[in-house]
């Protein structure tokens, strides 16, 4: 993984802040649109990154309950994920896995996080 992978990452995430704010979002008429434009949020660390992901969360469930029972397993496993990234943010305030790509020194315990898969 290289760094370049994450430098587009803060303009991003101002996109996606700024389609929130100006009805962009809102007036997405597919949920999979809906779903992608989010994606900023989860991805960009940074500032508020536990509270963003918590909106996806929270926006992801607004979605499930608008959506017919076959698609359930679909917002179910994009929630988790979403939890995952969120305990990860939660306990290191940023993604170790991207530790060696940015040139950070890693914590022992994200070392151990890491080790564990």
């Amino acid at each position: 993984m290289a760094p370049e992978a994450f430098t587009s990452d803060p303009i991003a995430l101002q996109i996606a802040e700024s389609g929130f704010r100006n009805g962009h979002y809102a007036s997405l008429n597919k949920m999979w649109e809906r779903s992608f434009f989010c994606l900023p949020l989860i991805h960009t660390e940074g500032e508020n990154h536990a509270a963003r992901i918590q909106r996806v969360i929270d926006l992801a469930m607004i979605e499930r309950n608008a959506n017919p029972p076959h698609l359930l397993p679909i917002f179910d496993r994009g929630v988790e994920l979403a939890k995952q990234r969120l305990e990860t943010v939660l306990r290191f305030g940023r993604f170790p896995h991207r530790n060696s790509a940015l040139g950070r020194e890693s914590t022992r315990d994200e070392i151990d996080f890491l080790e564990k898969g």
